[in-house]
């Protein structure tokens, strides 16, 4: 496995260092190249490779894509470790079942209990809990599913307040509605009152900060009594398409104060867009910097691709239903995830009740 690393990943790429010749009399060309290290997990999932870095090779080291050495491997991401002494590849089997699935939401409800500061995307990725977060993907690329994973894994938590905004009145808004107990609203109106009054919230949240009286190093909203708020707004782009100036511009004052001012008094945003531009933020590039998390699901054209990680080198392949990038503090360079699966029976039989009730009375 190392030679072939060795041909077709470094040789191949002109990954190496030329030799001076003993004389010239031999006709060879001498080459020295970096030390390669190989681990593999014990299911044969994962491949991690560590290659030497030098000032010769650095550059081409960032930008060198091993997938096409192993068949039935994408590499999901190459970053320099802490000492940046290696580059660091890590490739997965795109065929390997790494991901999560879900039949019901009790079922979720006993996984998520075992987590406590993040969320679980599949068995080697998560995000943190307190985070804004967007996920961009065209229709079909199951944007849905995985937003719904993301709601009920933040509710059935019982820690956290959700308001959930959807513009289009989707199959996620009406299980939050219906199913999980959420509030949830539709209508223009009363989703641009919900993002006033998530604004009024926070400015609430900053005034009870500001009165506090004892030591406010390392002072956070849980020990003043306030639980995590997340604002997720479903379609972000066709909401804001429909409004007027007036309205749009109102809008877009409360939202860019909750993006700036939010994460010190928890309260975030979990935004979906089916394409990424500044424009949907209302015009604001700064608030871009915000998302904590950002997510791409499925396969999209170039230019969305740039909008939102800044590059369009992406692994090129057809990407199946749920199969997405993630960029975020943790991982620098975009690096490739699975959706949680789930199922159909995901919410079937379940009564018109919040499950978070029932299932706190079950533990």
């Amino acid at each position: 496995m190392t030679l072939k690393i060795e041909t077709e990943g470094l040789l191949n790429n002109g990954i190496y260092l030329k030799e001076v010749q003993p004389s010239l009399e031999q006709k060879h060309i001498f080459v020295r190249l970096p030390k390669v290290t190989v681990k593999t997990d014990i299911e044969d999932n994962v491949r991690e490779i560590a290659i030497t870095i030098s000032p010769y090779n650095q550059e081409k080291l960032s930008k060198l894509d091993l997938s096409s050495v192993f068949q039935g491997f994408i590499q999901q991401q190459a970053q320099s470790n802490r000492d940046s002494s290696q580059m660091v590849y890590k490739l997965l089997n795109i065929d390997s079942d790494y991901f999560y699935k879900f039949s019901n939401l009790k079922q979720l409800f006993q996984f998520q209990k075992n987590y406590d500061s993040e969320i679980p995307l599949d068995k080697y990725n998560s995000i943190p809990v307190l985070s804004h977060k967007i996920i961009v993907a065209r229709s079909g690329n199951g944007k849905s599913f995985l937003l719904l994973y993301l709601i009920s894994f933040l509710a059935l938590s019982q820690k956290n307040i959700l308001l959930i905004a959807d513009y289009k009145q989707s199959d996620v808004f009406i299980a939050c509605r219906d199913n999980l107990g959420l509030s949830s609203v539709s209508s223009k109106e009363d989703i641009l009152q919900m993002v006033e009054d998530t604004y009024l919230e926070m400015l609430d949240r900053q005034k009870a900060f500001n009165d506090y009286e004892g030591n406010k190093l390392g002072l956070t909203m849980d020990k003043l009594g306030y639980e995590p708020l997340f604002l997720v707004i479903d379609e972000l782009a066709s909401f804001t398409a429909a409004l007027d100036k007036k309205e749009l511009e109102q809008f877009n004052f409360h939202f860019k104060q909750i993006m700036l001012l939010g994460r010190a008094l928890s309260v975030f945003c979990l935004i979906t867009m089916q394409q990424f531009n500044v424009k949907n933020l209302g015009g604001s590039s700064e608030l871009k910097e915000q998302f904590g998390d950002q997510i791409l699901l499925g396969n999209n054209d170039s230019q969305t691709i740039q909008n939102l990680y800044g590059s369009n080198e992406l692994p090129n392949f057809q990407m199946e239903k749920g199969n997405g990038f993630l960029q975020n503090d943790s991982n620098l360079q975009p690096v490739l995830f699975r959706s949680p699966f789930l199922e159909p029976s995901f919410f079937k039989h379940l009564e018109k009740l919040n499950l978070k009730l029932q299932t706190k009375k079950e533990s």
